[in-house]
């Protein structure tokens, strides 16, 4: 009795009190259902055990669903079949324009701002029907600024529907600047070409409609980029765009097709109606070079009409393309010749390139040219050289110009693209091409460690090796922005300090020479 089963003992002694019958077979009974008993226990305790941890584990689940559901910004609605709101739940960071007294127990349909037109009744509606998610998006005026908000309902178990509703407008926000950027130029704001090849096989289906083509090119661009830097060809196609732009009818199209290339589309326009457009372009060209003559504006214009279904888009877009070369081939010299006037007075316009600089230069090459028995033809190019050797340095950003103190080493590198920019601008100029190669050797030193060949010894031609010399003195004895000028005779010692490293040591010692006869030092005996 001491190891049988509470329940099977307390039911014997109610049976049979203290006197358990003597049966045979009786033990190997009773045995068996204590067994049983015990077998029972284990069991339930397991089974307790069970529910006792997916108690915990359903709390646990409970709990990590608040969790997330807090953490969304998003509002989730219950309704019952009719479309009545009967539970709420939402985030802390819900971005909702109705508080939870606002929805609980009114129909879903308050929470479209146009009751009247409100698409909520039917989607409930069709959602129980359907058995299938539907979802759709619907805009909110808040604080006068159109937000978005996406409402997605699906149904649940009772004939519910179970609706989630979230704050869609940066994602909206961001498409449509996805889409916009998908068809616009980005630094134009033009239409790009993808979206112009759509154009034009729309056009394509409407045959017999009348159309204008201007394809406009702009001149010399890549030269501006070389020279200038792309912030100023930048600043050219801004300009052309814009001139572009303004002289079309608000209906018509133009868009940016490549990196210096335009086109627009005329619609129903006629050969008198395009040729005024050319006209009034060409018109606003000249009113945007008035206003600002430092970088002059150049177009290369062509133009085709298709008057009826006898020219594909793609024959039109050539005949406006080849006729655009033909003035371009005409443009071309006109508009190197006005950027390199255009340079060079920019270039007089630093104020350090004043006149008396540039007299001093001429009066010291000339001196040298002379003393080496050079021609008139030949000293007059050294004069040029002397006047225009750093034209260049219009490329250079005045920043880096006239900085006071010392320059970094991208400053440095900035600094030394000036004699390949000049060589770039000489070499478009009938006046200028006679020195171009010397404008880009003229910082070659005689050890070869100059820029930007590394050109050393005679292999420099010898007009540079004069001019590294007279550049030399002359800039040493002149006022700079990050730096006062130097007695002559402090020049003239870093010039012999230079001798076989910067300078050619037998051109520094007829440089001495000259300029003590020419130009004695206060403390020499005349």
């Amino acid at each position: 009795m001491e190891n049988m089963h509470s329940l099977l003992r307390r039911q014997l002694r109610k049976q049979f009190g203290n006197n358990i019958p003597d049966i045979p077979g009786w033990d190997t009974f009773l045995k068996q259902v204590n067994d049983a008993y015990q077998e029972f226990d284990a069991d339930r305790n397991m089974l307790e055990r069970a529910l006792e941890i997916s108690s915990q584990e359903l709390l646990e689940t409970n709990s990590q669903l608040r969790a997330v559901l807090e953490a969304f910004p998003d509002v989730f609605l219950l309704l019952d079949s009719q479309g009545i709101i009967i539970e709420l739940k939402a985030g802390r960071s819900t971005d909702l324009y109705m508080s939870p007294e606002q929805l609980l127990g009114h129909h879903i349909e308050v929470i479209h701002p146009d009751i009247s037109n409100s698409p909520f009744a039917t989607a409930v509606e069709q959602v129980l029907q359907s058995g299938k998610l539907i979802s759709f998006e619907y805009p909110v005026l808040l604080n006068q600024q159109e937000h978005y908000f996406e409402a997605r309902l699906l149904p649940v178990s009772g004939d519910h529907v179970f609706v989630i509703i979230r704050n869609v407008t940066e994602r909206r926000i961001m498409e449509d600047q996805l889409r916009y950027l998908s068809m616009h130029d980005a630094l134009t704001g033009l239409y790009n070409r993808s979206y112009f090849k759509l154009e034009t096989a729309h056009l394509e289906k409407q045959s017999r409609r009348p159309i204008g083509l201007i394809v406009g090119d702009v001149d010399g661009l890549k030269l501006v980029n070389d020279t200038l830097g792309h912030e100023a060809g930048d600043d050219l196609l801004i300009k052309a765009a814009h001139v572009l732009k303004d002289s079309l009818r608000d209906c018509d199209f133009v868009a940016r097709i490549g990196g210096d290339e335009f086109a627009a589309i005329l619609y129903d326009c006629n050969t008198p109606g395009i040729e005024g457009v050319i006209k009034r372009i060409e018109k606003n060209i000249a009113l945007v070079n008035s206003r600002n003559p430092t970088l002059p504006l150049s177009i290369s214009l062509g133009y085709a009409v298709r008057n009826d279904a006898s020219k594909s888009m793609d024959e039109l877009f050539k005949e406006a393309d080849d006729n655009m070369y033909k003035e371009k081939l005409d443009h071309r010299k006109n508009f190197n010749a006005n950027l390199v006037s255009t340079l060079m007075s920019s270039m007089d316009e630093k104020h350090f390139f004043n006149q008396d600089h540039v007299e001093q230069m001429q009066e010291l090459v000339c001196i040298m040219a002379e003393a080496l028995d050079m021609s008139p033809s030949q000293i007059s190019c050294m004069n040029l050289l002397a006047q225009y050797h750093d034209i260049g340095q219009v490329g250079i950003s005045d920043a880096v110009l006239f900085k006071k103190g010392k320059l970094n080493s991208q400053e440095r590198l900035q600094i030394e693209r000036h004699p390949e920019i000049g060589y770039r601008i000489a070499r478009l100029s009938p006046e200028l091409m006679p020195i171009a190669d010397w404008i880009l050797r003229h910082h070659e030193w005689w050890n070869g460690q100059g820029y930007p060949c590394g050109l050393a010894g005679e292999d420099i031609p010898l007009e540079c090796r004069i001019l590294a010399l007279v550049d030399a003195y002359s800039a040493m004895t002149s006022d700079r922005p990050y730096r006062k000028a130097m007695s002559h005779e402090e020049a003239i010692e870093e010039i012999k300090s230079k001798a076989g490293t910067q300078f050619d040591p037998e051109l520094v010692r007829l440089f001495l020479s000259e300029i003590e006869t020419k130009f004695p030092s206060p403390g020499s005996k005349s």
